[in-house]
């Protein structure tokens, strides 16, 4: 049986934010449960899901796994490489599931939303206008406009799966895990805000000035079809999209320099798709922007700290 500083050398920082994000969250779901359907049991969740993740690392971790690596058989060897896959990368596939939870917690604190107040900031920021109405006009002028603006949006489902797989097949482990922690961070502080500050974005609030009257093809299709079965109202502050984006495109800047020319401006027009296709505030945005900032910021210190603590264990083993 493991005592807790076996488990402890197991763990990774990815691998700690995620549980103690967990922890916190079900800690908090205990006091603050208005409104959410059978809360004991998802407190529960989450209580199975880190035993789960838990006895995961400590198999993927073991002898028996370990011993996989090297092998001359096939088997072995696409067994060792799968599991050590799943290892790496855990978090980014459950990050989704994450963010369908936040949904169901936005009214637990506010019963209402925030949108008047970002309403009124985006209007100071732009002399009494709606950004996203402004925007959202050209919309009926330029078809191509639209399209490309739905296509840079939808990117995102799949820009930390392209960027993530990047990196594992070139055998950048450790920067793919230190992506991922500033991901799952940025992920952290958008979710606890969407509970602090409610809100729903322009395609509700403004639709009657035209905010959500766009047409398209193809990818405004497919960027419909997501926001309409994968967002929640009230999930708007900050744009989630726009910090993890954010952190993406900072990492490929710092691991993969030709391929951050290519998404640069694929990554800043996808900011502005989240106004132009009235998703969110520019507010959001620069929220979200933040959001990532944090990230990074705290990922990085808690690196460092990791490092210092490992050599410091080390020193004094000796």
């Amino acid at each position: 049986m493991k005592d807790w500083r076996a488990w402890a050398e197991l763990l990774r920082p990815m691998d700690v934010a995620f549980l103690a994000y967990l922890s916190g969250l079900g800690a908090f779901l205990v006091f603050f449960h208005k409104g959410v359907p059978r809360w004991p049991w998802l407190v529960g969740l989450h209580i199975l899901v880190m035993s789960l993740v838990l006895l995961f690392i400590s198999w993927a971790e073991g002898e028996g796994v370990r011993g996989l690596y090297g092998s001359s058989k096939l088997s072995h060897m696409v067994a060792y490489r799968l599991i050590h896959f799943f290892r790496t990368t855990y978090p980014g596939w459950l990050y989704a599931l994450l963010y369908k939870e936040s949904g169901l917690l936005i009214h637990v604190i506010w019963p209402g939303t925030f949108d008047w107040v970002f309403i009124r900031m985006d209007q100071m920021l732009f002399l009494g206008f709606h950004p996203s109405v402004l925007l959202g006009q050209l919309g009926d002028r330029w078809f191509w406009l639209t399209e490309y603006m739905s296509f840079c949006y939808a990117m995102y489902y799949v820009l930390l799966l392209i960027v993530g797989l990047t990196l594992y097949i070139r055998r950048k482990y450790s920067e793919l895990e230190r992506m991922l922690l500033q991901v799952g961070l940025a992920f952290y502080i958008c979710f606890a805000l969407f509970i602090l500050f409610p809100a729903e974005g322009p395609r509700f609030t403004l639709a009657h000035l035209g905010a959500n009257r766009l047409h398209g093809g193809v990818f405004f299709s497919i960027a419909q079809a997501i926001v309409n079965n994968e967002g929640y109202p009230g999930c708007a502050f900050p744009s989630s999209h726009v910090a993890v984006a954010f952190v993406v495109l900072m990492a490929v800047r710092r691991y993969e320099p030709v391929m951050y020319r290519i998404m640069l401006p694929l990554v800043v027009s996808l900011f502005i798709s989240t106004v132009y296709g009235g998703y969110h505030y520019v507010v959001d945005v620069l929220a979200g922007i933040g959001a990532g900032w944090l990230g990074i910021y705290f990922g990085e210190r808690i690196e460092r700290w990791w490092v210092r603590r490992s050599l410091e264990e080390e020193i004094y083993a000796i």
